[in-house]
């Protein structure tokens, strides 16, 4: 008997070498062999040290505790890592490639989808997009989902969805102003959430964006909410989730979701699931992005679903924040607040005019000044700060740096907005940079800076890029087109006053906006 507990013990203490073993290899040996064999290059930025289980997440969680956007350390990086063109960085235990200058960014361009492709990386927010075409290698597949989904709503045919979201947006107005004090941004989330809720599943989903479903809270409590509250709290909790250090210790518990956030995040997200296929079954609208898809009959029911869920998340999501730092940009710079006031004036976008009647595609295309607003908001606080993940499919060289085939990699997107080399003043709000015929515009054509594309990154780069940013672009117009004329509102001061802050996708700010009318 005795013989039998010690032999299971020397069994127990074997495989507790051996987990102590492997973690010890993947949070601090991997790390280590990785940057050692990149950071010998002299066009490799990398930090000195980096803290095992966490890495490079770490600077986000320095960024809330200073009371900065959790993504405000790549800000002020910027000018130091500019003379670069990769980064190394650490995610928590998984070592990676950041592509840094335009070069290496156009570079890696040329290679896809052929030598380098998107990998399906589920953690974090990125769990809920799994499936999609977004989130998987190109193939003809998913290049034929991703082609009809915009034939669908592209600029032409998006059109047709200018009223939907006039009204969703008079709706939002008249509840902003009933409340006055309001977390714009939490309410914006509803907005955008009910739009795209409309279009892609119908315009009879009225009950069923009301209508209330079990959310679990972290004490185990279960709440009833509506599927817009989940969506926000979900979208929250999937950023805690990723950048929590055990996600990385041990990838089981983020694959299989068996236990703690894991699991309660992912039963949330089934609730979720369930209500959006309870709409797809009730949808009666044949001018539904649903029943549009479906109607083709090249793609499974399955397909199209995992679709829908991604553009929620890369429309709903990306829309309602983008709009929070648009308002929170022009209140502070009150010289693009009169200028875009003229503009819209000019097209007769007043208030207390007819707004619903004025604002058409015509009169939207037209508005070049909000489309710089939008450019310049976009640029100092893009809504989702990094990429999604790449991996080299073979051996490669970007910027004369070998790079292993299966290496990870993603692009850089906050930086280059505050490098200097690509911006005049690029901390301070100047719509006017895009304009051809600025003073700015023309000093940074001689300077050499903001040309091309690369210089951009809010919408993703090459093939894999963003291919919503048309429709994107639109609804932000058509929101801004209708909010602004007839919105006087107030921003907190202590957030005008915060030089740090942003509306990003993670952000712990809530944006504290009084509406006075």
């Amino acid at each position: 008997m005795l013989e039998l507990v010690w032999f299971i013990c020397k069994i127990a203490i074997w495989i507790l070498c051996f987990i102590i073993a492997a973690v010890f290899y993947l949070a601090v040996v991997k790390p280590y062999l990785f940057r050692r064999k990149y950071g010998k290059y002299s066009n490799v930025y990398m930090d000195k040290g980096f803290i095992p289980l966490l890495g490079d997440l770490i600077y986000h969680v320095y960024d809330e505790k200073a009371n900065k956007v959790h993504y405000d350390h790549l800000r002020k990086i910027a000018n130091e890592v500019h003379k670069y063109d990769l980064k190394v960085e650490v995610e928590g235990m998984t070592p990676m490639l950041v592509f840094i200058s335009n070069k290496a960014v156009k570079e890696v361009i040329s290679l896809m989808p052929d030598k380098v492709d998107k990998i399906s990386w589920p953690k974090g927010l990125m769990k809920m997009a799994v499936g999609s075409f977004s989130m998987n290698p190109t193939t003809h597949n998913t290049k034929s989902r991703r082609k009809e989904i915009f034939n669908i709503l592209g600029l032409n045919s998006a059109s047709r969805y200018i009223p939907l979201m006039v009204d969703r947006t008079k709706e939002f107005l008249e509840k902003i102003r009933k409340e006055k004090k309001v977390d714009f941004l939490h309410e914006a989330n509803f907005l955008t959430f009910k739009i795209f809720i409309f279009i892609l599943f119908g315009n009879d989903m009225h009950h069923l964006t009301e209508k209330k479903y079990p959310f679990e809270r972290p004490d185990g409590t279960i709440d009833h909410i509506t599927l817009c509250e989940i969506f926000i709290q979900l979208g929250k909790d999937y950023m805690v989730e990723f950048i929590h250090p055990i996600t990385s210790l041990i990838p089981p518990l983020n694959d299989y979701n068996f236990i703690g956030p894991w699991r309660r995040n992912n039963k949330n997200f089934t609730v979720f699931k369930d209500a959006l296929r309870e709409m797809i079954s009730e949808s009666k609208d044949q001018n539904s992005l649903w029943n549009m898809m479906s109607q083709l009959n090249q793609f499974t029911d399955d397909e199209i679903f995992h679709d829908l869920v991604l553009l929620m998340i890369g429309g709903s999501e990306t829309s309602s924040h983008c709009l929070c730092s648009i308002f929170y940009y022009l209140a502070k710079f009150p010289e693009a607040r009169k200028k875009l006031r003229e503009e819209l004036d000019k097209f007769g976008l007043k208030k207390g005019s007819n707004l619903e009647a004025s604002i058409k595609m015509e009169v939207i295309e037209k508005l070049d000044y909000l489309s710089w607003v939008i450019k310049e908001a976009l640029r100092m606080d893009p809504p989702i700060p990094t990429s999604f993940f790449y991996e080299a499919k073979e051996d490669i060289k970007i910027a004369d740096v070998p790079i292993d085939k299966g290496t990870l990699f993603k692009f850089e997107v906050v930086g280059p907005h505050y490098n200097e080399d690509y911006w005049i003043e690029p901390a301070k709000f100047i719509p006017d940079r895009f304009d051809p015929e600025s003073e700015i515009y023309q000093d940074s054509m001689k300077q050499d800076k903001g040309k091309g594309v690369f210089s951009r990154r809010y919408f993703g780069q090459g093939i894999r890029g963003c291919p919503g940013q048309s429709f994107g672009t639109l609804e932000l117009k058509i929101m801004v087109s209708y909010l602004f004329p007839e919105m006087d509102y107030t921003v907190e001061q202590e957030l005008l006053d915060n030089d740090d802050i942003g509306f990003g996708i993670g952000t712990h700010f809530k944006a504290n906006f009084e509406i006075k009318s």
